[in-house]
């Protein structure tokens, strides 16, 4: 098996390979076809004629493969290419370059968290003072004693409405919460 071409492809971030088998044609006269005849006993010119000559080396595909630009494909044309790789490493580096890997997807929201876990959170990212201040501002003495008693409680819950309510009031988006509560968890 020979290696005939390497091309990289215009249209997207890959490259193919194509490898061949040479055989050389027996030095000797092939005899002609019988003549064809259709169901009439017409005679029937064959659409392709023989395109061969004795001796001639004829090449056979026996490998044609398209290797994208992910590291794992790249790794495989390498290692495919053996030997004759170093040659074409420029184009097989400039196709690697385009690869950009995907976004991981976040990890999943927590449902809850300790008071601790939270209240470390909330002091990473710097909210620790203003959301105590905000429970402190509150001027119905029983509305603030409900939010000091929810601020307390030992599990913190995301979906718990006076959490949501305070973050909304700090201008802090759902996604930030989630972020929190990922972080919190870590903690």
């Amino acid at each position: 098996m020979i290696l005939k071409q390497v091309i990289r492809y215009e249209n997207a971030p890959a490259i193919e390979a194509t490898w061949v088998l040479r055989t050389q044609l027996p030095d000797v006269d092939v005899p002609a076809s019988p003549a064809l005849y259709d169901g009439d006993g017409k005679e029937v010119v064959p659409a392709v004629e023989a395109h061969t000559r004795p001796g001639e080396v004829v090449e056979t595909v026996v490998r044609c493969h398209a290797y994208s630009n992910h590291p794992d494909q790249i790794a495989q044309l390498r290692a495919d290419l053996g030997a004759d790789a170093a040659q074409y490493e420029e184009m097989i580096a400039e196709v690697a370059a385009t690869y950009t890997p995907p976004t991981p997807e976040p990890a999943p929201v927590p449902p809850t968290c300790t008071r601790r876990q939270g209240r470390l959170a909330l002091l990473q990212a710097g909210h620790l003072v203003a959301v105590e201040s905000a429970i402190t501002a509150i001027a119905d003495p029983a509305q603030r004693m409900a939010a000091q008693i929810e601020y307390e409680a030992d599990t913190w819950e995301r979906d718990n409405a006076f959490l949501q309510a305070m973050w909304a009031q700090l201008c802090g988006t759902p996604e930030q919460l989630h972020d929190l509560f990922r972080l919190a968890v870590t903690l």
